[in-house]
């Protein structure tokens, strides 16, 4: 698999000491007072496969959808992160492969060493600065406003990782998740409009994210990883 991918050369590196603790993001605000502290005003959730490195959440606020990406730069601007950039620059490149019920196997080539890896994704519980891109919402209608969205430097914490498919139990039922399954129910409602959005326009880029579940029965075929990419592609555009 290596010799396929090129990766002759990729090779586990040595533990780094990296320590990405509270009172440096203490620090960091205290630095950085344009950085919005959202910790404590949104339900941010992610949806990913179990053992994968989550790189976005998504809230929604009483104004706006928000996307949240893991702010690397901010975090590699660290002396701490010297070396793994360093070794980040040798790999180029990251791959972790799915099965064919699309779940993770164990054999990755990770671009970073794990610690690193943990510091530059969401953890439930965990604060990490990001990147939000905020759309707002019609207060009429609700629907999102896709020409003007803001993108802003933010703290943020993850309260919550969903696998695909309990994400899309929740988006298939109603009386599922409580306020997490009212969140992800609405944000599948407007990854569908911004789809058929997209497609009236003649895009193509819908189709980054399109997927068939071969495993699942009429009734099942909904995955919540599907609503994840949606958001994913609407911050992209």
């Amino acid at each position: 698999v290596k010799m396929s991918l090129n990766f002759c050369d990729w090779h586990p590196q040595p533990s780094l000491d990296i320590d990405l603790s509270t009172d440096w993001l203490e620090v960091r605000e205290t630095l950085n007072s344009e950085r919005r502290d959202l910790r404590e005003l949104t339900l941010a959730i992610g949806i990913q496969h179990r053992g994968l490195p989550t790189s976005m959440l998504v809230s929604r606020s009483a104004k706006s959808l928000q996307v949240h990406v893991v702010d690397v730069n901010a975090y590699m601007d660290m002396p701490e992160m010297e070396d793994a950039e360093k070794i980040a620059r040798c790999r180029a490149v990251g791959v972790w492969f799915m099965d064919h019920l699309d779940q993770p196997l164990d054999l990755c080539f990770p671009l970073f060493q794990p610690e690193v890896e943990a510091a530059l994704s969401f953890q439930e519980g965990s604060d990490r600065l990001a990147m939000t891109f905020s759309f707002p919402t019609n207060a009429l209608t609700g629907e999102l406003n896709l020409e003007d969205a803001t993108v802003s430097e933010t703290f943020v914490q993850c309260k919550q990782i969903l696998c695909p498919s309990d994400a899309g139990a929740m988006i298939l039922d109603e009386t599922r998740g409580g306020e997490v399954g009212n969140l992800l129910r609405w944000l599948h409602r407007q990854v569908r409009v911004f789809e058929a959005a997209e497609e009236a326009r003649g895009s193509f880029d819908v189709l980054e994210h399109f997927e068939i579940d071969f495993t699942s029965g009429p009734s099942q075929g909904q995955n919540g990883g599907h609503s994840a990419e949606g958001a994913a592609l609407l911050a992209r555009q």
